[in-house]
């Protein structure tokens, strides 16, 4: 079915929305605020309007410019700095073709007591000095705007939507409406976090309130972050008029052929628009977001908006799919794609609404430290898919053999580890290397500290990081610290090297030997004494404690802890029975070692590590399959 008008009433009457007013008290610092009001020439692919943004300098530091993000202007060549940088990567992708051009035109900038400013534009390109780049502005303030006032701009622009390229645009009369509009960057520290917009890089911005008003053809169904407020119909146009607070982004989509789902899941009503063809899938939908949103809410923090949207966009347009924005999730899925491969629609879901937390509520610095969001929300998507799915086959089973979610990360770091580090800005990352240390690497260095601490000392350190810096703009240190704090261990030299260094770490049982002397007892007897010998090995840099369990042929086990701070450890035994296995790491606390089929060594007199070392081998069988088939 259509939206109809009696579902929009219902949606306000759900809300209990008669005012304006969506939270009685602000949940952020509400210091970056837009009215903005658009039409969208569904024929002609453009938009045409004005905003108004509210600015409140809540540095120290005065500003004597204010810098915008310009970032539909990624789309209007392939000379930008995000189309060449596409260009230069073997992992492209058509999600990143540019089919038509898009762009965005300021033809009026002014501010109130200062004029018209439209000639004091200029664009910059600090990052990579690409002068075919025009994604960041600059304008210069006749005064400057000092800590606690506020700055009110006004901005007339055009933006020409592309056909859908890095999941914003249309397809047909599909549109997904994404970075559409002249955002402000971030002032901190008395500088301008607004960088460029590369194809490694996402966003950054400040929270506020939007108020924004959308005219278009009266057939369209439309969504966005905000709550509709008012529809008003005029001919064959009609005017949406949506509200949404404490918020750093504002997305819309819009397409004749939506239908809808509602549900409510603790105290959030979530909609689901999807493309009719893919009605079956509406029970995998609500399986996937009811457990990812009341796990969350336990785990981490109650989401705190009343709405929210999900978008699984029709087969054409499927390049919108994929992509977290405030209230907002686009998903996706596929026709009939089996119960048993979860990519489509549960992982997702799951993992684009795991960023409205990372994201969306701690809002850090997704160009700057892109790992803050992608690293945490990929280890807490695959924390999520365990435990709806087993830690076996969260994410898949390929010929009756489970695939565990955070295989897939294992797998692709394995293969290239030390191209980069993770706290490297998104722009000096290749494509690859993006996926690899954002996302691949970041997310075994959580599982690795989560083995180290425990799972509910590494839940406490999400739930405090979450709650103490929720609508902050939190920074890496900020993390280090709480970890330290909860944990009660000083651990900078764990994240010294997982996060600023390409040292790499493998871990190998090398030997195992006996010598066995006499030794008298007493005057008529000897008695042969065996010395039992293991060779442990670190190769690579990067040094990490780890257990070390040794069995011997009288049933007796021994454990060790070695710091690893040598590169070879020798363990000596000098006992009447002989040592028959070592293995390293039995627990499989270090998810960051290379290797883990040389973590066990066994003599034949003992078979059991030899099981465990072949389950560790059918593990990696798993990976493989998971690198066999990249989904």
């Amino acid at each position: 079915m259509t939206m109809t008008r009696t579902t929009l009433l219902l949606i306000i009457s759900v809300f209990s929305l008669h005012s304006q007013v969506i939270f009685k008290h602000p949940l952020s610092p509400r210091n970056a605020n837009y009215r903005i009001f658009v039409t969208l020439n569904t024929d002609k692919k453009i938009l045409e309007g004005s905003e108004e943004i509210r600015w409140i300098n809540l540095d120290k530091n005065p500003a004597e410019e204010v810098r915008f993000h310009l970032y539909m202007n990624a789309f209007r060549s392939v000379k930008s700095s995000f189309m060449s940088g596409v260009s230069k990567s073997s992992a492209s992708s058509s999600f990143f073709s540019l089919e038509q051009p898009g762009g965005i035109e300021i033809s009026r900038f002014e501010a109130e007591d200062l004029g018209d400013l439209t000639d004091r534009i200029e664009f910059i390109h600090l990052d990579d000095g690409n002068e075919d780049d025009s994604t960041v502005i600059r304008i210069s303030l006749p005064r400057p705007v000092r800590r606690g006032e506020e700055l009110t701009m006004r901005v007339r622009f055009t933006c020409r939507l592309p056909q859908i390229v890095a999941r914003t645009g249309f397809a047909h009369n599909f549109f997904m409406i994404a970075q559409w509009f002249p955002k402000m960057g971030v002032y901190e520290d008395g500088e301008w976090s607004c960088h460029q917009f590369f194809s490694n890089s996402e966003f950054y911005a400040d929270f506020g309130v939007y108020e924004v008003e959308l005219t278009l053809p009266t057939e369209y169904v439309a969504a966005s972050t905000g709550i509709l407020l008012e529809e008003n119909l005029d001919d064959s146009l009609k005017t949406m008029k949506w509200r949404a607070e404490d918020v750093h982004d504002f997305v819309i989509t819009a397409w004749p052929g939506y239908r809808e789902k509602f549900w409510d899941i603790d105290h959030t009503r979530v909609r689901l628009l999807y493309a009719p063809a893919h009605e079956n899938q509406i029970a995998r939908y609500f399986e996937a977001i009811d457990g990812v949103m009341r796990r969350l809410n336990q785990l981490l923090l109650p989401y705190p908006y009343p709405n929210l949207t999900l978008v699984d966009p029709p087969f054409y347009a499927f390049k919108a799919s994929g992509m977290e924005y405030p209230c907002f999730i686009s998903c996706g899925s596929i026709w009939k794609l089996p119960g048993n491969i979860r990519l489509f629609p549960e992982e997702v879901t799951i993992h684009e609404y795991i960023h409205q937390y990372f994201y969306g509520i701690l809002a850090s610095n997704e160009a700057e430290e892109p790992w803050l969001d992608e690293g945490f929300t990929t280890y807490t998507t695959a924390k999520i898919m365990a435990s709806m799915y087993g830690d076996a086959g969260s994410f898949a089973e390929l010929f009756g053999i489970p695939i565990p979610r955070i295989s897939r990360h294992r797998v692709r770091y394995m293969k290239k580890p030390d191209l980069n580090i993770v706290l490297a800005p998104s722009w000096e990352y290749s494509r690859r290397e993006s996926g690899l240390y954002s996302y691949d690497k970041s997310a075994l260095i959580l599982k690795t500290l989560e083995r180290y601490l425990g799972r509910n000392t590494m839940d406490r350190v999400l739930k405090t990081y979450v709650n103490r810096y929720k609508f902050r703009h939190p920074k890496t240190t900020d993390f280090i610290s709480t970890v330290n704090e909860i944990s009660g261990k000083e651990l900078d030299w764990f994240f010294d090297q997982a996060l600023g260094d390409t040292s790499t770490i493998d871990y190998s049982v090398e030997r195992i030997s006996f010598t066995e002397s006499p030794v008298e007892k007493s005057a008529d007897l000897l008695q042969p004494e065996l010395t039992s010998e293991v060779i442990i090995r670190r190769e690579g840099s990067f040094t990490f404690p780890v257990e070390i369990i040794c069995h011997f042929s009288s049933g007796d086990t021994v454990k060790e802890l070695w710091d690893g701070q040598d590169s070879v450890l020798v363990l000596r035994y000098i006992r009447p029975d002989r040592i028959v296995s070592a293995e390293i790491d039995p627990n499989s606390v270090l998810w960051l070692d290379l290797n883990w089929t040389n973590n066990s060594l066994t003599t034949r007199e003992n078979q059991t590590p030899f099981l465990r070392h072949w389950l560790k081998s059918l593990r990696l069988f798993q990976q493989a399959l998971t690198s066999t088939f990249p989904f």
